[in-house]
């Protein structure tokens, strides 16, 4: 490892760890410099450091003594590692005060818990996902997996921790000879090593999920959800659109305002372009591609929203009136999905726009939020607001994006970005952080919402929408 590789490294862990309340995570970085330093030729001091820290755990020492050995600890790592020195100094200046701290206890029985324990088995082989919950101060450090049957890892173990105050999803490819009934994962901590025992789940994954099977299935968390209160204003006068008049102002967006309207017993939607021409094309754009989308199959076109009339107003503005949906839209289930649930509406809406891809209907729907994806009477997810799609014969336009869903990528990798929000939004809330979800669905998440380092989508590194539904069609698997 180069020397410029080293320093980027303390930089990132100086970074990483960055929570501060415990001496534990002190302790914690100050290991990883004496590793460092031990790479750099100047070998022991990890082996003091975790001798000592462990000492200090058994014998209940004050969080001032510990304290104070640490800072005795980053000035023998400033002595004997210069390359180090700098990183050493800023550690020592950042360890807070013992009137800031908690007492440092000892890791408790209990603290680390096996959450799942799955086995995904295609044939003789198959797929392990154990999830851990680490509910202490201190790491903890995996070191075996055995099972009680006649199962082995396909590949060495290799290096797997769980952060403190986090958790973890292993996933490692297995041989099955004989069905497991329980695993057992053992683990290191500060103060010794400890056993985690866990019955073990099979699927069997001969016949994958296809994303194909669940188009046009109602999903039970959406199919009750209750009707929401749309309308934002009433009409204070008679607006008519050819045979529909106008009940309620529904929302303004960039390129057209929308209205409740009815016409006899029936309800719908009337999406009015505003007077520049960039809105009359969008809204003509958008009666298009709902019309091609008529020519899907009906398993397929369940989740696309339906145009059932267009025309020109009394003031010459085009307008397209769509389908009302009373149970509005995935605002409404934020937070309240489970994991299979959400991954299940995720399938449907990337299937959906996988099916619109390729019958060379869209490129990119290009503007995928949570007002967006609209919920049927059925429990199904509808896409709607295609004002800003993309279709293939054109290439990428000047557009505004959604923050935070929005990506300026020309294909469909826009969508896959979208979508690894909407997953964060139906479980976890459309306020809460990305790194919020479980960890069976964290590093879904993150391979969607690649960014780069001013914190704008990265395209290159975004997978494709068949790729994507693949790794979701897989973790579907886990539930």
């Amino acid at each position: 490892m180069s020397f410029e590789r080293l320093v980027e490294r303390v930089s990132y862990l100086l970074e990483a760890y960055g929570r501060h309340g415990s001496p534990a995570d002190y302790a914690y970085r100050l290991s990883e410099l004496c590793a460092l330093a031990d790479e750099l030729g100047v070998p022991g001091l990890c082996d003091y450091g975790k001798r000592s820290l462990e000492q200090w755990v058994k014998e209940g020492k004050s969080q001032g003594y510990i304290l104070s050995k640490l800072k005795e600890w980053c000035d023998l790592l400033v002595d004997k590692a210069p390359l180090l020195r700098e990183a050493s100094e800023d550690l020592r200046r950042r360890i807070a005060t013992p009137d800031d701290l908690k007492q440092l206890q000892p890791p408790q029985p209990g603290g680390v818990i096996l959450t799942r324990s799955v086995i995904v088995k295609r044939g003789a082989s198959g797929r392990l996902y154990l999830e851990l919950r680490n509910d202490t101060d201190f790491r903890a450090v995996v070191t075996r997996v055995v099972f009680d049957g006649d199962v082995k890892l396909a590949l060495p173990l290799g290096f797997i921790e769980v952060r403190p105050r986090s958790s973890a999803l292993i996933e490692r490819e297995v041989l099955v000879k004989s069905d497991p009934s329980y695993v057992e994962v053992s683990f290191k901590q500060v103060g010794g090593e400890n056993r985690l025992k866990g019955g073990v789940s099979l699927r069997l994954a001969e016949k994958a999920v296809d994303y194909r099977e669940l188009l046009g299935k109602p999903v039970e968390a959406l199919r009750s959800a209750s009707s929401v209160e749309a309308c934002r204003e009433r009409v204070t006068t008679r607006e008519r659109f050819g045979e529909w008049e106008a009940y309620c102002k529904l929302s303004e967006g960039g390129f057209s305002e929308t209205y409740l309207a009815t016409r006899g017993k029936e309800w719908g939607v009337v999406k009015v372009a505003r007077e520049d021409p960039e809105s009359r094309r969008a809204i003509e754009r958008e009666y298009d591609i709902l019309s091609s989308a008529k020519g899907l199959p009906g398993n397929v076109r369940a989740h696309v929203v339906e145009v059932i009339d267009h025309g020109v107003s009394a003031v010459g503005l085009p307008y397209i009136v769509l389908r009302y949906y009373p149970k509005g839209n995935l605002l409404s289930v934020a937070g309240r999905l489970d994991e299979k649930s959400a991954l299940a509406v995720l399938l449907q809406i990337g299937g959906t726009l996988m099916e619109l891809y390729t019958r060379g209907i869209i490129r990119k729907h290009g503007d995928l939020k949570p007002e967006n994806v609209l919920i049927d009477d059925e429990g199904r997810p509808v896409i709607a607001d295609f004002g800003v799609a993309l279709e293939p014969r054109y290439t990428m336009r000047s557009q505004a994006t959604t923050p935070g869903y929005g990506c300026r990528a020309d294909d469909e990798r826009a969508d896959v970005y979208a979508l690894g929000r909407l997953l964060v939004d139906m479980i976890r809330g459309v306020e809460a952080p990305e790194d919020s979800v479980p960890a069976s669905l964290s590093t879904l998440v993150r391979a969607s919402r690649a960014k780069r380092g001013d914190g704008s989508c990265d395209p290159a590194n975004i997978p494709r929408m068949e790729e994507f539904i693949k790794v979701v069609q897989d973790r579907l698997l886990l539930f």
